[in-house]
């Protein structure tokens, strides 16, 4: 079930608030868990028993370390729970590209004849939303190790927690210690009320007013026989403003949806596309999964307190995670260290020092002169590393590359006329560079009549075209 479908906006989300709300006997935990486990099943109900099976470890891993055990069995509690959510991860995600590239080395590289090879590479569906809820559910077995929270004795607030549907397929990938405490609670505020309308909404507009139009021009450019010098330069800005708008519209209603229950979601976005430096991008850009890898990754591993070269490996490190966990793919890996490369360099050279650090010779000379170049630069990097990530192949991601540099037999000018992709295009990096984002603009909240409008014009965009999934959904 996706949020832009009509069985989510008029059947399933206001059944849900009805009873929520309007039947006061029910209780609040175990209602949004059969809601969320109802919301994950309409896609295939099987995998409900998977994500029930890791709820499960994880919630007895919890109580069991929160028991008065030795230091050494806590540690052998925490890591076969890690285990256990890596190895589902890590079959669902990664056991068939493993497979592949283990018969290319045999046949390709060393060029063996061996009687067992190839090995048939199997067709493994990946369930949507596995990255997102192992990662909570193992945040929560850290965060209980360390002494940062208490366990839960509650099953169903817990299982709530992992199976928790506005943001269960997308995130925000929140933590126990701020979700939990408002499982009790069945309170909405007007403030609240408002804020959730207003992110819901402008979120939904997101999605199907501009970064479905962006997603279909993409597709037809990336279909192309031939790509042009232009239509490959269109085509890196287009792929970077659509996975924004498509990512960023989720994780806005997901925050909507989340007032609208009670509970407060982080921010995800915060205007990345804005950013100077890859640096500032990253940790603008999808900020749950990063401060993720920052908080139980980067932090034990020495973060930046063991010098430069550990620093280095350190940033390097995460972000090739950050790759690997978006899916096995050598665009995900290229991706990964395209993205690593630029952090370790800007480190290097000072770009990514705050205001209190020493800076080098190049930061001091640079300061704030050439803002917006260095804005056009670093969106124009980040831009091509998102092209290497949405292209089906590499091999595609190379002829992307030589026609933006002329190396094409494609006529110059791109051949297709969209009209809605153009408007889309111009409007959106309107949007990006000349406004404020969803969580500065509820600060000041429009009219009521503002939110039914652009509802109402989403509805249209709905009934015109066929819904179609979030992008992050593959993840």
């Amino acid at each position: 079930m996706v949020f832009n479908s009509y069985v989510f906006l008029f059947y399933f989300l206001p059944i849900v608030i009805a009873l929520y709300y309007g039947v006061k006997c029910l209780p609040k935990a175990p209602l949004l868990l059969i809601s969320s486990y109802i919301f994950y099943g309409w896609w295939k109900p099987e995998y409900m028993l998977l994500m029930l099976f890791s709820t499960t470890i994880d919630f007895f891993a919890g109580l069991a370390l929160g028991k008065d055990f030795s230091r050494k069995t806590k540690r052998w509690i925490l890591f076969i729970s890690i285990a256990m959510n890596l190895g589902l991860l890590s079959y669902f995600k990664y056991f068939s590209f493993v497979i592949s590239v283990l018969n290319d080395i045999i046949e390709k590289v060393l060029n063996l004849q061996i009687p067992c090879f190839p090995l048939q590479v199997p067709e493994i569906v990946l369930p949507i939303g596995i990255s997102f809820y192992t990662f909570q559910s193992m945040s929560y077995t850290f965060d209980v190790y360390r002494g940062d929270i208490k366990p839960t004795r509650s099953f169903t607030d817990f299982a709530g927690y992992i199976a928790l549907f506005p943001q269960l397929v997308a995130g925000p990938i929140v933590r126990a210690g701020t979700v939990l405490p408002d499982m009790t609670s069945k309170e909405i505020t007007s403030e609240r009320l408002a804020l959730a309308i207003h992110f819901f909404t402008l979120g939904l507009a997101k999605k199907v007013l501009l970064a479905d139009p962006l997603g279909i021009a993409c597709t037809a450019l990336h279909e192309q026989e031939a790509i042009g010098f232009a239509s490959a330069w269109i085509s890196i800005y287009a792929d970077v403003f659509h996975w924004y708008f498509d990512f960023s519209g989720y994780s806005d209603m997901a925050i909507g949806l989340g007032h609208l229950f009670g509970f407060s979601f982080p921010l995800n976005f915060n205007s990345p596309l804005k950013a100077s430096s890859m640096t500032e991008l990253v940790v603008k850009w999808h900020i749950t999964l990063i401060s993720w890898f920052r908080d139980y990754v980067y932090i034990p591993l020495g973060g930046n307190r063991k010098g430069t070269y550990i620093t280095y490996r350190n940033l390097f490190l995460i972000m090739f995670l950050s790759g690997v966990w978006h899916g096995a793919g050598w665009t995900y890996i290229i991706w990964a260290l395209m993205m690593s490369l630029a952090l370790v360099v800007e480190r290097a050279v000072g770009i990514s020092r705050t205001k209190d650090e020493k800076k080098n010779w190049l930061t001091a000379q640079i300061g704030e002169r050439f803002l917006y170049f260095r804005i056009f630069l670093t969106l124009t990097y980040y831009a091509l590393c998102v092209s290497c990530f949405t292209s089906p192949n590499v091999s595609h991601f190379i002829v992307i590359l030589k026609a933006m540099i002329g190396m094409s037999d494609a006529p110059l000018l791109p051949q297709f006329k969209d009209y809605f992709f153009l408007t889309a295009f111009i409007l959106g990096g309107i949007i990006i560079f000349a406004c404020k984002n969803t969580w500065e603009l509820a600060r000041n909240l429009k009219p009521a009549a503002f939110y039914i409008a652009v509802f109402m014009f989403c509805v249209g965009a709905i009934l015109l075209n066929k819904e179609t999934p979030f992008m992050y959904f593959r993840f």
